[in-house]
C-alpha cells in the first residue's frame, strides 16, 4: 500500500513539474523579437516592463506576445500563440500599439507560427524586395483591428517572391480594419484558408484586399458580411488579381467579393464551389453549379464570362437577392 501512494505521489510530481500554463509577454525594448530581453513579464508603460526574459522563454506556443508600443523586428523562425499590437492588461500599465515588423530584403525563407491580431496600430508588416520563390511562411488566423480603423492584421508590401498564409483572414469590426492587405506592386501571397469580412462589430473590416499589381490566391472560401456592414471577404482593387479556388458566399447584408476577382472552383458540384441565392437571411433558396454562363442569372451577382471573371454590382446595405458562387 504504501509503494502504491508513493508511486501516485511521484506521478503526481511529475504532472506539475511538466504542466505549465500559458503566460503574456510584453514587448519592453525596441529589439528583434528574436533577442534576449525584448519582452518582460510585467510591463510599466509603452515599451516598458520589469522582469525581461530570455527570446527561448517568450518564444514558445501557449505563450502571447504583446508589442506594447514598441517596434519589434523579426529576424528568425519563432513560434507563439500569438502576437499582438492590442492592450494585454486592460486597466493596467500596457498600452495598445506597437508593431512587428519583417524586412523580405535581408530576413528570408522565415516561418512565423502564431495567430495575428491587430489593435492600435498595424501587428504585423512585411516589406522590401524578396527573391523568387517562397520568402516567407505564416501559419495561423489574422484578424483585423476591433479596436480601431484601418488597421490591419497583416500590412505587406513586399515586392518579388510569394508569401504562404495558412489560416484563416478575418476582418476586424472598425472601418476598414482588414485582415491582410498586400499593397505591393510585384510578388504574390498564397492562403489556404477562408477570408471573411467582419463578424463583430459593425462587420466593417474585409477579409484579404489586394491593392497594387501583386497577385493572390486564395484556396478557401469568401465569405461576405452578415452583420449591418456592407464589407466583402475578398477584394481585389488591383491589376493583379486575386484567384479563389473555392466557393464564394455572400452573407446577408454584403457580397462575397469585389474587384478582379478570378473563380476557379476545384470541384464544381454542390456545396463544394457551387452557388446559391440567398434569401436575404442566408438561407439558399437555390442552389447549383456553374458549367456555362447560361447557369446564372444576369442583373444579379453572376459570373458572365466563359473564362470565370466574376463581374457583380454595389454591394447591398439591406441584404437580399444576391447570388453567391
Amino acid at each position: 500500500m504504501k509503494k502504491l501512494i508513493l508511486i501516485g505521489l511521484l506521478i503526481g510530481q511529475m504532472f506539475i513539474v511538466s504542466f505549465s500554463w500559458a503566460t503574456d509577454y510584453f514587448g519592453c525594448a525596441t529589439a528583434s523579437v528574436n533577442s534576449d530581453n525584448t519582452f518582460c513579464t510585467t510591463p510599466t508603460g509603452s515599451c516598458t516592463g520589469s522582469s525581461a526574459v530570455s527570446a527561448a522563454t517568450a518564444l514558445q506556443a501557449g505563450n502571447n506576445l504583446y508589442a506594447n508600443g514598441c517596434t519589434l523586428s523579426i529576424s528568425d523562425t519563432f513560434t507563439a500563440t500569438g502576437i499582438f499590437t492590442t492592450d494585454g492588461d486592460a486597466g493596467g500599465s500596457a498600452v495598445a500599439g506597437g508593431t512587428f515588423t519583417i524586412d523580405l530584403s535581408s530576413v528570408k525563407g522565415k516561418t512565423i507560427t502564431a495567430n495575428i491580431t491587430a489593435g492600435a496600430e498595424h501587428c504585423l508588416q512585411v516589406s522590401g524586395a524578396a527573391d523568387a520563390g517562397t520568402q516567407l511562411t505564416l501559419s495561423g488566423n489574422i484578424n483585423g483591428s476591433s479596436t480601431t480603423n484601418t488597421k490591419y492584421g497583416v500590412g505587406d508590401t513586399h515586392t518579388v517572391g510569394n508569401i504562404v498564409v495558412s489560416g484563416n483572414i478575418t476582418g476586424g469590426g472598425n472601418s476598414g480594419a482588414t485582415g491582410y492587405v498586400f499593397s505591393g506592386a510585384t510578388g504574390s501571397i498564397s492562403v489556404t484558408g477562408n477570408a471573411s469580412a467582419s463578424a463583430t462589430g459593425s462587420g466593417l473590416g474585409s477579409g484579404v484586399a489586394l491593392s497594387a499589381a501583386g497577385t493572390g490566391t486564395i484556396t478557401g472560401n469568401c465569405f461576405g458580411e452578415g452583420l449591418s456592414g456592407t464589407t466583402v471577404g475578398c477584394a481585389a482593387t488591383s491589376t493583379g488579381g486575386l484567384t479563389i479556388n473555392g466557393s464564394i458566399i455572400n452573407g446577408s447584408r454584403s457580397v462575397a467579393i469585389s474587384g478582379k476577382i478570378i473563380w476557379n472552383p476545384t470541384a464544381p458540384e454542390i456545396g463544394i464551389g457551387s452557388y446559391f441565392k440567398s434569401d436575404g437571411g442566408g438561407s439558399a433558396v437555390y442552389t447549383g453549379t456553374m458549367a456555362t454562363a447560361t447557369d446564372v442569372i444576369t442583373g444579379k451577382y453572376f459570373i458572365n464570362k466563359a473564362d470565370g471573371v466574376v463581374t457583380q454590382g454595389s454591394a447591398s446595405s439591406s441584404g437580399g437577392g444576391a447570388w453567391a458562387f
